[in-house]
C-alpha cells in the first residue's frame, strides 16, 4: 500500500522539470474604441472617435530565451484629422539566466511600478497627442539593446544603450504657435523608429 503513494509522488515530481521546459507561444490582444467630445467653445477641436485593435504575440522556451510583439492598428478621427495607422509598439528577444538578462529590439522600458507619472521610467518617449483610456498606450518604443545583472535576488543593475533617439510627440501640431515661437529638435540627434 506505501508502494503506490510513493509511486504517484516521484509521478508528479518528475513531471515537474519537464513542463518547465516546454516552448510556448501565447497569442493575446484587444479591440477597442472610444470617444472623447469637449463641450466647450475652443478654438481647437479636441474631439476624438477611434477604434484600437491589437495583436500580441509572447514566445518563449521558459529556461533561456523569450521574445515578444505588438503590432497596433488605430482607425478614426482626431483633432479634425483621419487616423489610419499600423504601428509596430514593440518587438525584442531576450537570452536570461539567473545572473543576468540581455535584451535587444523595438522596447518599452518599465523602471517604475506607478501609474500615469513616474521619476524612475524616462527613457520611454511619450505620445501626448494619443487619446486612449489607458495611458500606457501613449508609451513609444525605442530601438535598444539592455543588459541587467541580477547578483542577489535583492539587488538588480541595468545598463541600456539607444543607438537612435526617438523624441516625445508634444501637442504642439493640433495648435498654432506664435511667429516668434518655433520648436525643432536639438542639432546632432538622428531620431529612429
Amino acid at each position: 500500500m506505501a508502494r503506490i503513494p510513493l509511486f504517484v509522488i516521484l509521478l508528479v515530481f518528475l513531471c515537474f522539470p519537464l513542463s518547465a521546459q516546454e516552448k510556448s507561444f501565447t497569442p493575446g490582444g484587444f479591440v477597442r474604441g472610444g470617444f472623447y467630445y469637449s463641450t466647450g467653445d475652443y478654438a481647437h477641436s479636441t474631439n476624438a472617435a477611434f477604434g484600437d485593435a491589437a495583436l500580441t504575440l509572447t514566445a518563449t522556451d521558459n529556461l533561456s530565451f523569450k521574445g515578444f510583439g505588438d503590432l497596433r492598428v488605430r482607425m478614426g478621427q482626431q483633432f479634425g484629422e483621419n487616423v489610419n495607422s499600423l504601428t509596430l509598439r514593440e518587438a525584442w528577444g531576450m537570452y536570461y539566466n539567473s545572473f543576468m538578462s540581455i535584451s535587444a529590439g523595438k522596447k518599452i522600458i518599465k523602471w517604475g511600478k506607478t501609474d500615469i507619472f513616474t521619476p524612475l521610467s524616462r527613457f520611454n518617449p511619450v505620445d501626448y497627442t494619443f487619446r486612449t483610456p489607458d495611458f500606457e498606450d501613449a508609451e513609444l518604443g525605442n530601438l535598444l539593446g539592455e543588459i541587467t545583472f541580477t547578483p542577489a535576488p535583492f539587488f538588480r543593475v541595468s545598463v541600456v544603450a539607444v543607438p537612435f533617439w526617438n523624441p516625445s510627440v508634444l501637442i504642439i501640431k493640433p495648435i498654432t504657435l506664435p511667429p516668434q515661437m518655433e520648436v525643432s529638435l536639438p542639432e546632432g540627434l538622428r531620431t529612429g523608429n
